[in-house]
């Protein structure tokens, strides 16, 4: 049985259609993808720790209080002796 050339050329049309369109699929199935640093993901770590942090409303409450009757004292001696410390700390 002989096989006429223009089957094969429709054939090698049919074929090299359905590869482009294979082709076509591949590409369009490729989707976007990000991914985040390490540091990234240390941030983020660090953002929920900040958030899940509860706030001691009491001592901020006292506070507030203190500094609005204008009774919130500052320990001059305090605060100079913790610069002290920090600037000895970091010079090691």
């Amino acid at each position: 049985m002989k096989v006429n050339n223009s089957v094969n050329r429709v054939l090698n049309i049919y074929s090299k259609s359905v590869n482009n369109k294979s082709e076509q699929l591949k590409k369009t199935n490729k989707k976007d993808t990000i991914e985040i640093s390490s540091k990234g993901r240390e941030l983020q770590k660090y953002i929920e720790i900040i958030k899940n942090t509860e706030l001691k409303s009491s001592r901020a409450d006292e506070i507030k209080n203190l500094l609005d009757n204008g009774c919130y004292c500052i320990d001059e001696n305090k605060i100079a002796s913790g610069i002290i410390e920090y600037i000895k700390e970091s010079d090691v």
